[in-house]
């Protein structure tokens, strides 16, 4: 192997090590020459991502129990969406979008 690949090899290897020691935060956004199925692509899981949409519902002072709840996976991102059980007040519905990277929560209010 050359040294050229070797040199590559390490600094492939050290990236995923630093990744998995750091829980995936800073320096898989310096890394990006990576496919997107790698877990550093998911920082966010489903549990997590319906975690702060969660908080985010409750910060808005409602209980997410009295809501239906749908999680859709999309390649950036996890959408999650409440919908108030019946009898549905208007207003009712909301979407966030919760980032996979950073976690970062972006709402989208329904009807």
């Amino acid at each position: 192997m050359s040294t050229k690949n070797l040199l590559a090899v390490a600094s492939i290897t050290l990236t995923a090590t630093l990744c998995a020691s750091s829980g995936c935060t800073d320096c898989c956004r310096f890394a990006r020459a990576k496919p997107l199925s790698t877990p550093c692509d998911s920082d966010v899981t489903q549990e997590k991502a319906l975690e702060l949409a969660n908080k985010a519902l409750r910060d808005k002072g409602w209980d997410p129990e009295n809501f239906d709840v749908v999680v859709e996976e999309e390649r950036t991102e996890w959408a999650i969406s409440f919908t108030q059980h019946p009898p549905r007040p208007p207003g009712s519905e909301i979407t966030y979008f919760i980032s996979k990277q950073s976690g970062s929560v972006r709402t989208m209010p329904g009807e």
